[in-house]
């Protein structure tokens, strides 16, 4: 398992199933934007279009994800999903920097009168 993530490859296999999991790992180099924060990850992953993916970590069933593609929108595990995940499980040394971008971003924004929450 990566380093500061609850997750493995099988965390995404199963709600994803065999064919989105395939797919999602031809997806790896489609992901930018990523920002991680205390249960979240986000990223944009583009496709056909620019969709947007969060994963949650750590909930009643575990590994969970929003995202705006029509797959995903029927209920589904989707690929730009599983290529997160993968990113993520891949760059486990980026968790610890990306978290602290996103800490520091959120203070800025509270110290402006936005408030967000990590």
């Amino acid at each position: 398992m990566a380093q500061d993530l609850d997750f493995d490859e099988d965390d995404l296999r199963t709600p994803a199933g065999s064919r989105s999991f395939e797919r999602g790992r031809n997806y790896l180099a489609a992901v930018t934007a990523v920002e991680v924060g205390d249960g979240w990850i986000t990223a944009t992953v583009h496709g056909t279009d620019a969709y947007q993916a969060e994963l949650t970590l750590g909930g009643p069933d575990g590994l969970a994800g929003e995202r705006d593609c029509r797959y995903a929108m029927e209920g589904n595990f989707c690929k730009h999903l599983v290529a997160l995940g993968l990113i993520m499980l891949g760059e486990p040394e980026a968790v610890p920097k990306q978290r602290g971008r996103a800490r520091s971003r959120a203070q800025e924004l509270g110290a402006s009168g936005w408030v967000l929450q990590t």
